[in-house]
């Protein structure tokens, strides 16, 4: 597929990122895995996305009513820091979610591409609370990537945007 050979072969080559293979696809290996080798960047389908956002409610609604509503402010202050300034708000984000993310992907994550179908606004709300920079792109797996959202910016981020396509793509 040449969305995988531009984005896991070349792309992340030429970074400098190490590539970590999964020996299968198992949940728990997917957060074993990231937090043991350290990942910094996850190409995934929404399909991760969504699986943690659901699983992450669920259990904050199991939670005391003083805990689902400490959760809920620390989501409000995290997405209202990265509407001001994005980098340091994701900063912020890490911090104050360290305890959640470290039994995520640890403490290592920034980034997870996404694409290959919609993802809803609810579920990168989530995530992009939590301080992983979450992004779209849009392709097909005859020609690749053809846009890909690079906007650093909270409501892009939330909204699903795949951004605009690229010089070499009409639509």
């Amino acid at each position: 597929h040449i969305f995988c050979l531009m984005t896991n072969m070349i792309w992340i080559m030429l970074m400098g990122y190490p590539q970590v293979f999964l020996r299968d696809r198992a949940p728990q290996t997917i957060l074993e895995t990231c937090r043991k080798t350290k990942v910094v960047l996850i190409l995934a389908v929404p399909l991760l996305i969504n699986n943690l956002s659901v699983t992450l409610k669920k259990r904050v609604a199991k939670e005391s009513r003083a805990k689902r509503a400490a959760f809920a402010a620390m989501t409000n202050i995290s997405l209202a820091a990265q509407r001001v300034n994005p980098i340091m708000g994701l900063k912020l984000a890490k911090k104050m979610f360290g305890s959640i993310n470290q039994n995520l992907f640890g403490d290592s994550l920034e980034f997870v591409i996404c694409g290959g179908s919609h993802t809803p606004s609810e579920y990168l709300r989530t995530v992009n609370a939590l301080g992983y920079t979450v992004t779209l792109g849009f392709g097909m797996t005859e020609v690749g990537i053809t846009s890909v959202e690079l906007s650093m910016s909270l409501k892009s981020r939330q909204t699903g945007s795949v951004g605009w396509p690229l010089p070499i793509t009409e639509y």
